[in-house]
């Protein structure tokens, strides 16, 4: 724990191989000085501590973090993807909420700009190994709405 005292994390699984296995991961994670479970964290939340955190630190010009902020603020936190936790957010996720977005009709040159806050907060977050399934490069920026809706239909079937 963060306060120094140890705590135990239990595991489980169907066959003696499973908890195993998750153990395993569980003691990398440690040797790692990560915690050994994610807190759990939503879309939202964590672009909230991104805009307020690394988005403040970074090099960008005041007018480009300012945009950022905006998008994000209006088109992330307190939406529904916004609402989804980072552990269960897949690409197919945020190619509908890409499509949501050019039914608002926001044009093309907008969503671009909306998806890069999501885009560079999940970045960050796989950077600091805290996600490994989603990163940036999975979740592609779609070229049209039938190719997002394929890729959705896809990804849940």
């Amino acid at each position: 724990m963060e306060d120094g005292s140890s705590s135990r994390h239990t595991v489980y699984g169907s066959t003696a191989k499973e908890p195993r296995d998750k153990a395993a991961e569980v003691r990398d994670r440690l040797r790692a000085n990560l915690p050994a479970k994610d807190r759990k964290i939503t879309l939202g939340e964590f672009t909230s501590e991104w805009i307020n955190s690394a988005l403040e630190a970074s090099d960008r010009k005041a007018t480009t973090k300012n945009l950022y902020r905006t998008l994000a603020r209006t088109h992330i936190v307190g939406s529904r993807i916004g609402a989804r936790p980072l552990d269960k957010l897949r690409p197919s996720h945020i190619d509908a909420w890409k499509v949501e977005l050019k039914d608002r009709r926001l044009a093309e040159s907008s969503i671009r700009t909306a998806y890069g806050p999501a885009r560079r907060a999940r970045y960050c977050r796989a950077r600091r190994g805290k996600d490994s399934e989603v990163t940036p490069s999975r979740a592609a920026v779609p070229h049209c709405r039938e190719c997002v809706a394929r890729r959705a239909h896809q990804a849940e079937g």
